[in-house]
């Protein structure tokens, strides 16, 4: 599913956090937080982009079969999502 005002797709994956770390690696971009004039001055951190769309699919099992599956949207906007 693509959403028409952006090239990124919709991803999908299980519970596994390794793939919102990965996501934001290759689909991010270096922000410098604001210095707010106290302290040292922030470190840049990578955030992701703005139309980066990102979705855990949660399934509950009983005795393995899949009873239930949540969606959780991890990145985006749940209107260019579903």
């Amino acid at each position: 599913m693509r959403s028409p005002s952006s090239p990124i797709p919709v991803f999908t994956s299980d519970d596994w956090d390794a793939f919102e770390e990965a996501f934001v690696k290759v689909y991010g971009k270096i922000e410098l937080p604001q210095y707010r004039g106290i302290g040292r001055k922030p470190l840049p951190k990578l955030v992701p982009l703005d139309d980066l769309k990102y979705v855990k699919v949660l399934k509950k099992k009983v005795k393995n079969y899949v009873v239930e599956t949540v969606q959780r949207i991890i990145f985006g906007d749940p209107e260019e999502i579903f």
